[in-house]
């Protein structure tokens, strides 16, 4: 669990991959705070037929590209952000 979550903190997302529902995949990543805290998570599910290399690839990209956006409008320091 450890070296999972150490792989998520330094990609800036997670990934799930039907581990808690049957036919359901996901990506997420967090929303982090002025003060460093996470105070909230945006998240794509897709079916598992659709998640597949390339594609979570440029779901990822795109997902950061959203996240960096929201946290530079609350004003979180891009030090903060992943």
């Amino acid at each position: 669990m450890k070296i999972e979550l150490a792989k998520v903190k330094k990609k800036g997302f997670g990934i799930s991959q039907e581990e808690q529902e049957t036919d359901f995949c996901a990506i997420a990543a967090p929303i982090i705070d002025t003060t460093g805290r996470i105070s909230g998570v945006v998240a794509i599910a897709i079916p598992p037929s659709r998640f597949k290399g390339k594609r979570i690839t440029e779901l990822s990209k795109n997902l950061l590209k959203m996240t960096n956006s929201i946290m530079k409008e609350f004003g979180t320091p891009s030090n903060l952000r992943p």
